[in-house]
């Protein structure tokens, strides 16, 4: 492998990673101090990738994560930490009112937990040796688990492309397949439900918004990279 092609391929995929598990965190729990400040790094990253693509929800999502972010950086971190938590509360933990923030749950009638899309993420999962993160305690077909996969096979690909490991093209194909045969099923079901929902609030902070139109374009458009460094 050519090194400037090498040194392309350890910086993108490297760079997948982060973006991956800031997608995750968002999702992940209601936030705490340690999420404060993230945004701010990341609206950069997200602004400079919308503007190389034609994803209308990445463009879409990367300017509400730069208004969130300013929101956060002048406002009351108590307060926004405060907001954030009843939101995220309401829309994905009360019942059928909430987002269902599983596979299952979306794809599901009646919103089923651990369901044939969950059963299909675990063999997944148990394929590459993933492990769920300790005190996470929701269904492995979770948004947040996904994407947290996600970004732990952006960072195995990453180290290989840096060995020079012969195996890494099947590590990215499965990367693809992942995306497009699991996440792909559901995802824009979830954030566009997710966007509905969490415009119609009344909260002023605009995360869970930035956060489902992230995640909508950015798998869209990490498809197409994936089946560009696989051909």
């Amino acid at each position: 492998m050519k090194e400037n092609v090498r040194d392309f391929l350890i910086t993108t995929l490297s760079g997948r990673a982060a973006l991956y598990e800031y997608l995750s965190l968002i999702f992940r729990e209601p936030p705490g101090e340690s999420f404060i400040g993230l945004s701010g790094k990341f609206a950069c990253s997200f602004g400079a990738l919308a503007e190389s693509c034609d994803s209308r929800s990445l463009k879409e999502g990367a300017e509400l994560l730069k208004k969130y972010a300013e929101e956060e950086r002048s406002g009351d971190k108590a307060v926004i930490l405060r907001e954030l938590n009843s939101r995220y509360t309401a829309l994905f933990l009360l019942g059928f009112s909430s987002v269902p923030p599983t596979a299952s749950g979306m794809l599901t009638p009646g919103c089923v937990m651990r369901q044939e899309p969950w059963e299909k993420t675990l063999k997944i999962y148990k394929r590459w040796g993933y492990k769920m993160p300790a005190g996470f305690r929701e269904p492995e077909d979770h948004i947040s688990a996904q994407l947290r996969f996600m970004e732990k096979m952006s960072v195995l690909s990453a180290s290989m492309a840096e060995k020079g490991d012969d195996a890494l093209m099947e590590v990215l194909e499965a990367q693809a397949d992942f995306l497009k045969n699991n996440m792909a099923e559901w995802v824009h079901l979830f954030c566009r439900m997710l966007k509905k929902r969490a415009g119609a609030s009344e909260c002023r902070y605009s995360l869970y918004e930035a956060g489902a139109s992230l995640a909508e374009g950015y798998i869209e458009e990490d498809i197409k990279l994936l089946d560009m460094l696989t051909k």
